[in-house]
């Protein structure tokens, strides 16, 4: 029967869909190639296949037997308990259902709705409990494994249970007789009415008891923690259970579809759930100024260190910059920003990839940490043209960790630092000449925007120019020429130049440049 059950078992996994992960998205694939394809590779059609031999060789044994007119019980006998024990490589996906049991009890599914009546704590004592269960009836078959194994015409612990001879009983008989064992062995009680009589069964009875011991500690031990409420997996599952309480609540009051429902559960229970908290902002508030820029400066060496703008600043402006800068925390499928968005300051990413979205893009583009983003908004102020977003940035695949600068707390540096102005340019300069980023499609669409004549239409013929250590020979700020070679054979309205050169600045100041989306 259980042979049965397993065959029925690989066809239907031969012919269920499988569920593709594309970034936040979710795709079914019904493809019966592909289906197959995947379970060889990634499914366990390796363990459903070696649990099947015992199967296979009895129905083998049984056409030969019937073939040749001869009974086949002796050789059955014989073979069947040890093919048997290939089944057990099938304890893993066993063990992976109390996995199952605590993930489904904080779903929405009819499973996770009957399981959502209990307590997280008390799901977990139940998983625990349903482990409990499957290790004493592994330790039953064991022990009765190891008498038939033995012979039952030898001397075995089936000759005397309690006074009783169980080797002409019934199977049910013996199963209860050995699970009854192993739950006194395991438990360290041990009543003495079965008692191992071999060597072989002696050394099984201590590996049951070594196995009892070592899971009654764990026991034991999670019971505390679960009473406590000191397990850091339980108090999270506890947050996502009353999330979901939440979100079923408004979902109801909002009367959402179903298709609607279900992106959301999927969002808080792969998403939400396996976002990894960390008060950051908490712990840097609590920080005295010179420490905290110790440390963003320290965790911002790679931002640093790979951005043409920044790299070429001393460490004392560094530490300046990261005294102002403040920590944000983009969520999976969240924004950064969004097209359309006031363009008031950048953000040094330092960790996650992010999405970048346009209408000017075919496609989208990811940009990866290390890089700085959205550094048009330092020329907001010459060009009111470029106040606005042209691109949405999204975190993909996982949280990303971010560091805003703003424009304000800029252009106070700059107030203190005009030599910075011209660091920073030197560095926007080379990072024009460099590779061109994914963004720079969309300012240079932008760029072709402005109102312009024909006249003010320039061709820059490509010059090279020396900047390192954050400084050139000539003053880039003060240079026009400089900084127009420094562009090479790139083709930008001179307003343009003339705006990041320092040529014909507003009165009242302003930021210093805004190419977005560059990645060094």
């Amino acid at each position: 029967m259980a042979g049965i059950i397993l065959l029925a078992v690989v066809w239907v996994r031969f012919h269920t869909a499988v569920v593709a992960c594309k970034k936040s998205d979710d795709q079914i694939i019904p493809d019966g190639k592909t289906i197959a394809a995947e379970y060889i590779r990634k499914g366990t059609f390796v363990i459903d296949l070696l649990s099947l031999v015992p199967f296979l060789v009895q129905v083998i044994l049984l056409l030969a037997a019937a073939a040749a007119g001869e009974p086949a019980v002796r050789a059955l006998v014989v073979a069947m308990p040890y093919l048997n024990a290939l089944r057990l490589v099938r304890m893993p996906f066993v063990f992976s259902i109390v996995k199952s049991m605590f993930v489904e009890s904080l779903g929405g599914d009819l499973g996770g709705k009957l399981l959502g009546l209990l307590p997280v704590w008390a799901v977990h004592l139940v998983d625990l409990l349903y482990a409990k269960f499957v290790l004493i009836n592994l330790m039953g078959c064991m022990w009765l494994f190891t008498a038939y194994s033995e012979g039952l015409s030898s001397r075995t612990w089936l000759d005397d249970v309690g006074g009783i001879d169980l080797r002409e009983c019934s199977t049910m008989d013996q199963y209860v007789a050995a699970i009854h064992f192993a739950m006194t062995t395991m438990a360290t009680v041990g009543y003495g009415d079965v008692a191992p009589r071999t060597r072989t069964e002696r050394l099984v009875a201590m590996i049951i008891m070594v196995i009892g011991l070592l899971f009654f500690g764990l026991l034991i031990n999670a019971v505390g923690a679960l009473l406590k409420d000191a397990s850091t997996g339980v108090r999270r599952a506890h947050a996502l259970r009353k999330k979901m309480n939440t979100v079923d609540v408004y979902c109801e009051a909002r009367e959402l579809p179903d298709i609607l429902r279900q992106e959301m559960y999927s969002y808080y229970q792969d998403v939400w759930v396996s976002y990894d908290e960390v008060h950051e902002g908490e712990i840097l508030k609590e920080l005295p100024v010179h420490l905290r820029a110790k440390l963003v400066c320290h965790v911002l060496r790679d931002v640093f260190q790979n951005s043409y703008i920044f790299k070429g600043l001393d460490e004392m402006t560094k530490m300046e910059l990261a005294a102002v800068v403040t920590p944000v925390v983009v969520l999976p499928s969240h924004d950064l920003c969004r097209s359309g968005d006031r363009a008031d300051c950048l953000w040094l990413l330092q960790d996650g990839t992010l999405e970048m979205i346009s209408k000017s893009l075919q496609g989208t583009k990811l940009l990866a940490a290390p890089a700085v983003i959205g550094e048009s908004a330092m020329l907001t102020h010459s060009m009111p043209e470029l106040e606005r977003r042209s691109a949405t940035f999204r975190a993909t695949g996982r949280a990303c960790m971010a560091w805003r600068l703003s424009m304000d707390d800029l252009q106070a540096l700059l107030d203190l630092n005009p030599q910075l102005k011209d660091i920073l340019m030197a560095g926007l300069a080379k990072s024009l000449r460099s590779a061109p980023t994914p963004a720079q499609a969309l300012w240079r669409e932008a760029f072709q925007k402005l109102p312009r004549r024909q006249s003010e239409e320039i061709g820059i013929p490509p010059v090279s120019s020396t900047i390192g250590g954050g400084s050139s020979t000539r003053s880039v700020a003060h240079s026009h020429d400089v900084f127009e070679h420094a562009l090479g054979d790139r083709e930008l309205p001179r307003r343009i130049i003339r705006a990041l050169s320092g040529r014909e600045r507003p009165p009242e100041g302003d930021p210093v440049f805004d190419f977005e989306g560059s990645s060094s």
